[in-house]
């Protein structure tokens, strides 16, 4: 479980933690889906300036990110990225800036650690 202590230090709010999670055990969460937990618990968008310190809070607590495939009809690949939670947050943050706004929701997934499929090989 979170440090929901340090969530709370970080301004991340427990009960947008504890909707991850709950989320996080049915399936992968889209970053389209993370942005909605978080306005639906907050009341309102995180904002830029934060949102670096709400992954952090996340991806310090084992939640794995990376990205989401079709590997069959009935099944959705999630591969993770390897590296520093710094390096991660980079990733995201460079990716996120790169893509249309419109497209964003999907390029980024998040996954508990017991059901990544595959992590993917990074030398950093």
């Amino acid at each position: 479980m979170m440090d929901q202590d340090r969530a709370q230090r970080d301004g991340t709010k427990p009960e947008f933690i504890q909707a991850l999670m709950t989320a996080l055990q049915q399936d992968i969460v889209s970053f389209a889906e993370f942005q909605q937990l978080a306005r639906d618990t907050s009341g309102e968008n995180i904002s830029a300036a934060s949102l670096a310190d709400v992954l952090a809070v996340v991806l310090n607590a084992g939640i794995q990110v990376g990205q989401a495939f079709n590997e069959t009809q009935d099944h959705v690949k999630f591969v993770a990225w390897g590296g520093s939670v710094n390096s991660r947050l980079a990733r995201i943050e460079r990716i996120l800036n790169e893509t249309p706004e419109h497209e964003r929701g999907f390029v980024v997934w998040f996954c508990l650690a017991a059901k990544v499929d595959e992590y993917e090989k990074v030398s950093e």
